[in-house]
């Protein structure tokens, strides 16, 4: 037999009634469970996107080369730290003249320009290029080549190139 479609909607009409009208425990458990899926959804947003704190500590380096008459200094300093660059047969200490070096950076330099210690003389073999930074954290030196000594020609072999 079949019932007509005014009873099947009266019938079903009833029943999403008790959906809405939920007795006390079960709007409970309603509210539970959306309180749960509310509190996971933000526990996993939380796991997702992390804030935190990188220190770098950046440490003085350098690096003293000699290329060709040029002496290259590659170098790395911190604040308020500064070097001496200097010729000498010793490098115990910058000598008065020293160059000083204020700046990170790059420096191409000709060995004529760096300043040599007052005893030091040009036909000496053992001496260095000497770099020492003003904390003492930084120091090098490199074999300073021999400057040629020139020995002036006689009169008779200046003069004897043909014209």
């Amino acid at each position: 037999m079949q019932t007509p479609r005014s009873a099947l909607k009266k019938r079903t009409t009833p029943a999403r009634r008790r959906v809405v009208d939920m007795p006390g425990r079960d709007k409970a458990l309603a509210r539970l469970c959306v309180g749960l899926l509310a509190g996971a959804t933000l526990l996993h947003g939380q796991t997702k996107s992390r804030s935190g704190t990188t220190a770098v500590t950046v440490q003085e380096q350098q690096l003293l080369q000699l290329q060709g008459v040029n002496v290259v200094l590659k170098i790395r300093l911190r604040p308020g730290v500064t070097a001496s660059l200097w010729s000498d047969r010793a490098c115990r200490a910058p000598i008065p003249r020293a160059m000083a070096i204020t700046a990170s950076g790059t420096y191409s330099l000709p060995l004529t320009s760096i300043p040599q210690a007052e005893d030091l003389h040009a036909e000496e073999k053992a001496a260095f290029v000497c770099l020492l930074s003003s904390d003492g954290k930084l120091r090098d030196s490199i074999l300073r080549p021999p400057r040629p000594y020139v020995t002036p020609l006689p009169p008779s072999v200046r003069h004897s190139v043909p014209q």
